[in-house]
């Protein structure tokens, strides 16, 4: 059975989903227990499953090869840190209109 009829299964999709969720376990438990900062980059159709394995999400949306510039970061907060918006809110405004 060739990987393009395989990849489109229930089955096979719920297969990788396990697999990368115990290797986005294993990097989030090694990052807590060292204390660092783990940057990763991930496909819109897995940001789901790998929000719930981290405490922070920058997303940059890069629309079209027509437009020069990404659109504007968005931050999303996961941990405890409550404050994370008011403290990192001028750094991401700075020279950015607010739509």
């Amino acid at each position: 059975m060739s990987n393009a009829a395989t990849s489109g299964s229930p089955v096979y999709g719920r297969r990788v989903a396990r697999r990368c969720g115990r290797v986005l376990s294993a990097v989030a438990n090694v990052a807590r227990a060292h204390g660092i900062t783990v940057l990763g980059t991930c496909q819109d159709a897995v940001m789901p499953d790998a929000a719930s394995y981290c405490g922070e999400i920058l997303y940059f949306c890069y629309p079209s090869k027509a437009d020069a510039l990404n659109l504007s970061t968005r931050m999303f907060g996961f941990d405890d840190n409550g404050e994370r918006v008011e403290l990192s809110a001028d750094h991401l405004l700075i020279g950015r209109r607010i739509h």
